[in-house]
């Protein structure tokens, strides 16, 4: 509303505009005797208007203060109600939080009420109470909102809350009605009351004992304030009106009494506040508030045939289904006939803001023809398109025909449709780091069909970080279709992923979900979707585990020496339990075959030596080879551990058997 005035962003005439109304202003001031003569406050308005779109906020605010406080004077509430909103505007870009929260009280006055939509009034409130709420104690401290009467620039802040207060023996009854548009929760209610004239003593209603300190929007609220009797008069001098924000920063708000014993209405009229000036009335005449000032386009005499709005034909979208990103997308639209008039000749195209985004699959961006209609009926088209990014989708359909009498008409009529993920990717919480110990973590992923029911085709991973080993179980191979051909909207497919880091690097994407799919309206259109799996750093272990002299191959019945090296690359010690098992009885193990509660001190390294004995010839699976952390129960293996071994009878030769390893 106020804020039209300054909707620019470049204003090369503003400076111009600033000097030539600064002259004019100084040639009234000083060949005009009369300090309210007309012209000269709608100049200083004016200059302020300049001010304010050539971003001079604080010069504006000044001239505007100024015409602000002459209009108030002179009830000229249509122009206070503008000036307000760009003192507003003024203090919101100075980020003047407490000359903010008073003009915004001013603007919601129901004075101005006539004069300021429901929704603008709405807006401002939002906005108070928002401002209010994000002030904090280091910032600043507000002052107290004088909801009084008794200076003209606070004047119209003294209807926003009308107070009715009478006395009995025991009690103050007070009943309040609110003149905000919406409700208002107060923190407390406090009443400065006085008895003979005596010292003022404060009685206050908190929220914690109260039921509620709501006052809703003109309904009238009474509540009862228990006092201690007193043999004289009592009388209630000030009303206090607390809030308080998430902050704990107060606010409040006074009313000065006397108060009236019932409530009352207060009537808006616009009188003027001066007496008549040199016979003649300053409202009327060359005062600010003159209602020459006010462009006002009357009409004498109009045919209501011209000003007669012609019943014109209407579009609407029908389409129900969601828009899929990458997907081959139908939006059908309905073209209703007039009431009282047929469409001859119609045209419709469908124009569409962002090109990049959108792939139109049919030809419906130029002119294209459609039945002509009776009227009351309805006509169906369609556009085919594919959106390639999340996100909303303007969407304008021009459409013109003629008339039975011969008139041309046209209608651009904007939809807005939002493109959807089809699938989305969720995991397992995880830190976004794991170590490299040879064991590795489980990692759940759940493929989910967003809002609509698809078709699955495939689900394979790619571009795998070679700095880990991941293994899917029970997963497909890439050539193999998906275990679960159908998602309904809203169900997912968990793919289980045992990932084993091998090489220490930083945070990167272990790998990518490959999802081909179709819509069920359109399943020829198969489509591919990447999905990202979480980020993770690789970090080294604290515990390394080494085996060294690993034989090329064995013989049956004798030993095979190997050395296990545990290896602390910290500087903190660590007691571990060393455990060798096999799945079979194939070897017989000599040496430390479970070493519980082995110290490891810092940066030391220590080796344990084991022997293997073969009891068959044959590739047999060697023993595994597992170092526990006492403490934290983690478990470090061999990254690069040999599986099986290549075992010779005992009657074999050397050379025979380095042939057969």
């Amino acid at each position: 509303m106020a804020n039209q005035s300054v909707a620019e962003t470049s204003i090369p005439h503003a400076a111009l505009a600033i000097h030539l109304l600064t002259q004019a202003l100084h040639h009234v001031t000083d060949d005009v005797a009369h300090h309210r003569h007309r012209l000269k406050h709608r100049l200083g308005l004016r200059l302020a208007l300049e001010h304010l779109a050539n971003r001079e906020y604080s010069v504006a605010r000044q001239h505007l203060q100024l015409a602000s406080t002459v209009y108030i004077q002179e009830r000229w509430y249509g122009l206070v109600s503008e000036i307000l909103g760009h003192l507003v505007t003024c203090a919101r870009h100075e980020r003047d939080t407490a000359a903010f929260l008073e003009l915004s009280m001013q603007l919601l006055s129901p004075k101005l009420e006539p004069y300021v939509s429901a929704r603008f009034r709405d807006t401002v409130h939002a906005n108070l109470f928002v401002a209010f709420d994000h002030v904090t104690s280091s910032q600043m401290t507000l002052p107290d909102l004088s909801l009084d009467d008794d200076d003209g620039r606070r004047r119209l802040t003294a209807s926003l809350i009308s107070v009715a207060i009478h006395c009995t023996n025991s009690a103050l009854v007070a009943t309040f009605e609110s003149g905000l548009p919406v409700d208002v929760a107060f923190y407390t209610l406090g009443f400065v009351f006085t008895q003979d004239g005596g010292a003022p003593c404060v009685v206050e209603l908190h929220h914690e004992t109260t039921a509620d300190l709501l006052l809703s929007p003109h309904i009238p609220r009474t509540f009862q304030v228990p006092v201690t009797p007193f043999s004289g008069g009592v009388a209630c001098q000030q009303v206090r009106f607390g809030l308080r924000n998430r902050h704990h920063v107060s606010w409040t708000w006074t009313l000065a009494g006397p108060f009236a014993a019932q409530p009352r209405h207060r009537l808006v009229r616009r009188n003027s506040l001066l007496p008549e000036i040199n016979g003649r009335v300053p409202g009327m005449g060359q005062g600010a508030g003159s209602p020459s000032f006010q462009r006002q386009n009357l009409r004498h005499g109009t045919d209501p045939y011209l000003v007669h709005e012609v019943d014109k034909a209407t579009v609407d979208l029908v389409s129900t289904s969601p828009v899929l990103v990458h997907g081959v997308t139908c939006l059908e639209f309905v073209l209703h006939a007039p009431s009282t008039d047929h469409v001859h000749h119609p045209r419709c195209a469908v124009n569409i803001d962002d090109q990049s985004s959108v792939t139109v699959l049919s030809p419906v961006s130029q002119d294209q023809l459609i039945s002509p209609q009776l009227a009351q009926s309805d006509q169906q088209f369609q556009v085919v398109m594919t959106c390639h990014s999340p996100g909303p989708v303007l969407l304008s359909v021009h459409v013109a025909y003629e008339t039975t009498r011969g008139e041309y008409v046209q209608l651009d009529i904007p939809f807005t449709v939002h493109a959807v993920l089809p699938v989305t990717l969720s995991t397992a919480k995880t830190d976004g780091v794991a170590t490299v110990n040879g064991s590795g973590f489980m990692l759940v992923a759940h493929v989910k069909a967003a809002v609509a029911p698809l078709r699955i085709h495939k689900l394979a991973l790619k571009h795998v970080t070679p700095y880990a080993t991941i293994v899917q179980s029970g997963g497909n191979n890439d050539d193999e279709e998906c275990a679960t051909p159908f998602l309904g909207a809203g169900d997912a497919h968990s793919l289980v992923l045992h990932v084993t880091p091998r090489e220490v690097t930083v945070s990167h994407i272990l790998a990518h979900v490959l999802v081909q799919w179709s819509s069920l309206d359109h399943p020829e259109h198969v489509v591919t979707t990447e999905l990202a799996l979480p980020s993770m750093a690789f970090q080294p272990a604290p515990l390394s585990v080494k085996i060294d002299d690993m034989p090329v191959f064995g013989t049956q019945g004798h030993v095979t020496w190997v050395h296990v090296r545990v290896m602390n690359h910290t500087i903190s010690g660590y007691i571990v339990d060393v455990k060798i098992g096999s799945d079979s009885s194939e070897f017989l193990v000599a040496g430390v075959v479970d070493g519980h509660n082995v110290q490891v001190l810092p940066m030391e390294t220590i080796s344990v030596t084991i022997g293997l004995v073969p009891l068959q010839p044959g590739h047999l699976t060697l023993p595994k080879v597992e170092v526990v952390h006492v403490d934290s129960n983690e478990t470090f293996r061999v990254t690069d551990q040999r599986v099986t071994l290549f075992v010779v009878p005992d009657n074999h030769t050397t050379s025979a058997a380095m042939l057969l390893a």
